[in-house]
């Protein structure tokens, strides 16, 4: 029921790819997870980093604020919110359908 922000990123050469889902720990979706996610699509996969604070307005830039906001969060939709990550990402264009995290 909500829309989840994140970071996508992916070979520049057109074909069908495997897939990463890059999950984050807990300072959010940050420059370094973004980092994390280009350095998987240079390396020959179309790599999405969901952000999981997306329910609770998405990461802030406040790395202390983020780590506190975890706690706030469902666990089972949580969990439900990259499991679907993981199908949008079998599903995508560019994707082979073999998906990994």
């Amino acid at each position: 029921d909500i829309t989840m922000k994140g970071y996508l990123a992916r070979p520049a050469k057109a074909g069908k790819y495997p897939a990463v889902l890059v999950i984050h720990e807990n300072r959010g979706l940050n420059q370094h997870i973004e980092d994390v996610t280009r350095r998987a699509a240079l390396a020959g996969f179309i790599a999405l980093a969901p952000d999981a604070l997306s329910p609770l307005g998405g990461t802030p830039a406040n790395e202390d604020e983020a780590r506190g906001m975890f706690g706030k969060l469902d666990a089972a939709q949580n969990t439900a919110n990259f499991a679907a990550g993981v199908n949008w990402l079998q599903q995508h264009p560019h994707s082979n359908g073999k998906v990994g995290c």
